[in-house]
C-alpha cells in the first residue's frame, strides 16, 4: 500500500508549514526557523530552541478514533535536555484550553521521558516506551500506530512497544509541534522536526520501514541506538537489586516540579547550614523525593537530609525523621548523568520484570561523601505475590 493512503496532515517544511496533503490544514510558525533536514537540504525542516519555538495547527486535522498513525522524524540538540518529562515533538490535549485541569485528557503526546521516546496517553492507555538510550544530534525516525485496539511505538523501523487502548482525538483542540497544550516550559522541544504525517488507517510494518527509507535514507552504524537495557561500554552502567534500609532526618520542601532545578540547589544550601543540629548525622547526604504521578500532578514535595545512626536523641525543629526499607532497584553514576541514570533504571526494572512500589514509596538519591559528584538511584520494588 502506497504511503499517501490514508493521510490526512503532512507537514514536509518545505520552505513554510503548510499542509502538502491538500487538506488544508496548515501550521502557524511561532519562533521555529526554517533549517537543514536529514539530507543537508537547506530549508527544508524546522529548528526548535526549547524556549518559545513551536507550530500550532488549528483547526486541528479531523483524525479517526478507529485507525491512526503519526509517521514524524526528529534530531536532539546537542545541548537538549534529556531528564525527566520533557521534549514534546508532537501532541494533542482534549480541554486544555478551555476547561481546569482535573479535567484535562491527553489525546495523545509524543515526548521523551529520561533519554528514552514515550507515547504518552495521560488517564487512556499505558504509554508505549522506547527500549533505546536516544543521542543527541543524531535523526530518528518515530512512529506511532493505533490499530483498533493496540497503541505501537516504532523507532527507526523496528517495533518498541504495544500497549491495548483507545484512542479519541478532539475534532476542535489544536494539534502542536514541539511543545504541549501547557506553559510547562521544558516541554518545548530543542531540536530539529521534520517530515510529519498523520494518517486514517494503521500504517503497516512495510509502510513504517518505506517511511524510514524514504528517498534511500538509512542510518549509518554510528547513529543506531543501544537498547536501554544495555550498559554503555564507556560507562559501565549497572543496576541491581537487594535489600536496603534507609535511617534520615531531613526538611520537607515542595514546589513545581518543573522548577525543581532551581529548588534543589536552595535547598540543600539550606541544610548544609544546620547539618550540625543534626545528631549522629554519617555525613551521607540523601534527598528524598515524592514520585511524579503523570502530566496533572504539577507540584511535590521532598526532603534534603542526612543518613543518621538508627537511633537519634532528638528531631530538630523543623525537621523529619525517616526510616525507609526493603527491597530497592539501585544504579550509581555521575550527578551530571541524572537523567540518562533515570531512564537506565526504568528500563532496567521494566525489561527484568519487576514492578516499582509506585507512586507511595519514596525515590532516593544517596549523594557519596567522598566523592560528591557520585549519585545513587534507588527505586523501591514491590514484593512478588
Amino acid at each position: 500500500m502506497s504511503i499517501y493512503n490514508g493521510l490526512v496532515a503532512e507537514y514536509l517544511f518545505h520552505g513554510n508549514a503548510d499542509d502538502s496533503s491538500g487538506n488544508g490544514f496548515h501550521g502557524r510558525v511561532e519562533g521555529a526557523v526554517l533549517t537543514s533536514d536529514r539530507f543537508g537540504q537547506p530549508n527544508r525542516a524546522y529548528a526548535f530552541d526549547g524556549e518559545k519555538a513551536f507550530i500550532e495547527i488549528s483547526p486541528p486535522p479531523l483524525l479517526s478514533g478507529e485507525l491512526f498513525s503519526l509517521s514524524v522524524w526528529a534530531r536532539y540538540d546537542e545541548k537538549a535536555s534529556l531528564a525527566w518529562w520533557n521534549n514534546a515533538i508532537v501532541s494533542q490535549d482534549d480541554g486544555g484550553k478551555n476547561k481546569n485541569r482535573d479535567n484535562l485528557r491527553r489525546v495523545f503526546q509524543l515526548s521523551t521521558l529520561g533519554p528514552v521516546i514515550t507515547w504518552h496517553r495521560m488517564k487512556e492507555t499505558a504509554d508505549a516506551v522506547s527500549n533505546v538510550h536516544l543521542k543527541r544530534g543524531v535523526w530518528y525516525h518515530i512512529a506511532a500506530v493505533f490499530d483498533g485496539a493496540f497503541h505501537k511505538l516504532y523507532i527507526n523501523g523496528e517495533l518498541h512497544d504495544t500497549q491495548a487502548g483507545t484512542f479519541r482525538p478532539h475534532p476542535e483542540e489544536p494539534i502542536f509541534i514541539g511543545k504541549k497544550n501547557t506553559a510547562e516550559k521544558r516541554f518545548l522541544f530543542h531540536g530539529v522536526i521534520d517530515d510529519i504525517r498523520l494518517y486514517n488507517r494503521a500504517l503497516t510494518d512495510q509502510d513504517i520501514t518505506a517511511l524510514y527509507t524514504e528517498n534511500g535514507y538509512a542510518a549509518s552504524s554510528d547513529t543506531r541506538i543501544k537498547p536501554a537495557n544495555e550498559p554503555k561500554a564507556e560507562t559501565g552502567t549497572t543496576a541491581k537489586v537487594e535489600s536496603r534500609e534507609f535511617t534520615a532526618i531531613g526538611i520537607r520542601h515542595g514546589g513545581l516540579f518543573s522548577e525543581y532545578g532551581k529548588i534543589i540547589p536552595q535547598a540543600m544550601q539550606s541544610l548544609q547550614a544546620r547539618k550540625d543540629e543534626i545528631s549522629g548525622r554519617t555525613g551521607t547526604k540523601v534527598i528524598l523525593y515524592e514520585p511524579k504521578r503523570g502530566d496533572d500532578h504539577i507540584e511535590g514535595d521532598f526532603y534534603t537530609g542526612y543518613l543518621v545512626a538508627d537511633s537519634v536523641a532528638a528531631i530538630p525543629e523543623g525537621m523529619e525523621y525517616f526510616h525507609l526499607s526493603g527491597r530497592y532497584a539501585s544504579v550509581a553514576g555521575d550527578e551530571s548523568r541524572m537523567g540518562e541514570l533515570y531512564g537506565f533504571l526504568d528500563g532496567w526494572i521494566r525489561d527484568n520484570k519487576l514492578q516499582k512500589d509506585w507512586p507511595e514509596a519514596l525515590i532516593v538519591e544517596v549523594y557519596n561523601q567522598d566523592h560528591p559528584s557520585e549519585v545513587e538511584i534507588c527505586m523501591k520494588i514491590r514484593n512478588p505475590n
